[in-house]
């Protein structure tokens, strides 16, 4: 699975923020 660089900064930025961790959790489901 790739994750493009756009995600991986998304993803890094979401970490201290709770509602888009669970957002990335949910996303993570598919």
């Amino acid at each position: 699975m790739q994750e493009t660089i756009e995600e991986h900064f998304g993803r890094k930025t979401c970490q201290h923020l709770l509602e888009c961790h669970v957002f990335q959790q949910t996303q993570d489901n598919e």
